[in-house]
């Protein structure tokens, strides 16, 4: 008998087991239902037995429940009712201890819901500003991710070199604004995941930005100083060669020379040169530099013709003379400039050819080829030229009127 007890009493030493008087009055009927009385005796050893089997039985299954985890309110709300829950929720609180130990949903009040709610939300905030990973496939996030805040600066696509003046798009498709800042004073603010066109001026450009609660520089590019391009041209045109000569020269000095005229045509590349205008009026011409660092700069100016050229051509000449130099008719350009070309004298009453030469060595000297006769006196007539061969801007047709004057 000893024996049996100290076992019971080891058994019971650790296990702390709730009362329930109904649980305790239901056990003792069923004990005096299966075990009747037949002797005082026998009667006593089995009922110690029996209740220490039954002690035993519940001590364990209490014991089982204080190591399992305990479901919080919040897992209990979440988790779907199932038909057996909504059963067991329906039966009598005294049939067995774990459905007494059951939370009734219908029974939690809406300030208990919004208590559990306010704790979930502090245990997942906690959590991620903790870095600490869940028991779920969400994985642990930083507090710079968190807030929005990058940990690896992008660099806006530029070149490495500008020119100055060039205006530039920076765009930034960071989350943090950075400055654009030069060593010549230049500062702009580009707002995050936004662009900007920014006109630059010569200097070293840098990327400055906030990252991490660190202040950080980040070279950007260069912009390099552009030659000015200017020029200057003859205030009196000459004739040379028989040509109109105006001489164009750049101011300044650089790599590379384009001279262009108001059609766009190339009239040369080197720094100076001899320009040729045929007409009378303004002309605009355009010169285009380039410097040793690759930045161009060009300027159009205005450069004015006093008179027309016309292949400096006279509008009379005297046959009957005896100088020369006027007693026949030849535009004197075509003496002086050694190229192919058709002359042709024109009677404006009948539209008919009077002279024809293509060697500047047989000029006209007033003979009409139909009758043999000088033409009459006073009388102009139409002269038109042809050349094979031009200068840039110049026409392959000229065109003028003559006429025979006496001594």
């Amino acid at each position: 008998m000893s024996n049996i007890e100290e076992i019971f009493k080891n058994s019971l030493k650790d296990i702390e087991a709730p009362y329930d008087p109904k649980a305790w009055e239901s056990m003792s009927k069923r004990l005096d239902q299966n075990l009747p009385v037949k002797n005082p005796k026998t009667s006593f050893k089995w009922t110690w037995v029996a209740s220490g089997l039954i002690v035993i039985a519940v001590a364990s299954y209490f014991a089982i429940q204080k190591n399992e985890p305990k479901p919080t309110l919040a897992n209990k709300l979440a988790q779907p009712k199932t038909e057996s829950t909504a059963k067991n929720q329906t039966k009598s609180k005294g049939k067995s201890v774990k459905q007494v130990a059951k939370i009734n949903e219908s029974e939690i009040t809406q300030t208990a819901k919004s208590k559990i709610e306010n704790q979930i939300q502090f245990e997942k905030a906690h959590l991620i500003f903790n870095t600490t990973k869940i028991d779920s496939p969400i994985e642990s996030i930083s507090a710079n991710a968190l807030l929005g805040t990058p940990s690896v600066f992008k660099t806006p696509k530029t070149e490495t070199k500008y020119c100055e003046n060039e205006i530039v798009t920076i765009q930034n498709s960071n989350d943090i604004c950075l400055s654009l800042l030069s060593s010549n004073g230049f500062n702009a603010v580009i707002k995050e995941n936004s662009s900007s066109n920014v006109e630059l001026n010569p200097g070293d450009y840098y990327f400055n930005y906030t990252l991490n609660d660190k202040k950080e520089r980040e070279f950007a590019f260069t912009v390099n100083p552009k030659v000015k391009a200017d020029f200057y041209a003859d205030e009196e045109m000459v004739f040379y060669k028989g040509l109109p000569v105006s001489n164009l020269s750049s101011i300044n000095t650089a790599a590379k020379y384009t001279w262009l005229n108001d059609k766009g045509i190339v009239l040369s590349k080197d720094k100076s040169f001899d320009a040729h205008f045929f007409s009378k009026g303004n002309h605009y011409i355009t010169l285009n530099i380039q410097a040793e660092n690759g930045c161009e700069s060009k300027i159009t100016k205005n450069v004015r013709c006093e008179a027309s050229y016309n292949l400096l051509a006279m509008n009379s000449f005297i046959p009957t003379s005896s100088n020369s130099k006027i007693n026949t008719f030849l535009p004197y350009a075509l003496l002086e400039r050694n190229i192919p070309f058709t002359m042709q004298i024109i009677d404006p009453k009948t539209g008919q050819i009077v002279y024809e030469t293509k060697n500047e060595s047989e000029p006209w000297d007033g003979i009409d080829k139909r009758t043999q006769q000088l033409i009459a006196p006073s009388t102009p007539y139409i002269w038109k030229v042809n050349l094979e061969k031009t200068e840039i801007g110049e026409s392959k047709n000229y065109q003028g009127t003559i006429t025979r004057f006496e001594d």
